[in-house]
């Protein structure tokens, strides 16, 4: 069984979605609206690092100390396979592998704090939109859709 169709399960069950066969089910399949609004949220939070290319070039990128990930190469670092639930735990902020963490930790940056509304969801739902996007570029960057890779 695929990470995807886990974590899709699972965060089916996170927003009140019976689990009972979700994992006989396909993964979602998000439609092109999730996907462009994914894009926004990358263009507004994620560019001054990552870049418009998405290959790590941003204008900040040049002040951190470690060079952002080039978010076009993720399935291609992973065995042409996109790590969904790795790439959601490093968006959130969950992923403490590594000792110095420059990128922000949406999970709680995505958080009005002077709510006191439960959030989890609508945040759940912009990285979501932003891995959808990320995944929706993994083997044409240009986005192209034309079926070549690189």
């Amino acid at each position: 069984m695929d990470a995807r169709r886990i974590v899709s399960a699972a965060l089916m069950g996170l927003v009140g979605v019976p689990l009972a066969g979700a994992l006989d089910q396909e993964p979602f399949s998000p439609d092109s609206r999730l996907v462009e609004r994914g894009k926004v949220l990358y263009q507004v939070y994620c560019t001054g690092c990552h870049g418009e290319s998405l290959d790590g070039d941003g204008p900040v990128a040049r002040e951190l100390e470690t060079r952002p990930s080039d978010l076009t190469r993720i399935a291609i670092r992973r065995g042409d396979e996109f790590p969904f639930p790795d790439v959601y735990k490093a968006i959130a902020g969950f992923d403490d592998t590594h000792a110095k963490r420059e990128m922000p930790r949406w999970g709680f940056a995505f958080q009005e704090f002077d709510s006191d509304v439960n959030q989890q969801d609508q945040v759940r739902g912009r990285i979501l939109r932003l891995i959808y996007y990320l995944e929706s570029l993994q083997h044409d960057p240009a986005g192209n859709d034309d079926g070549d890779a690189e």
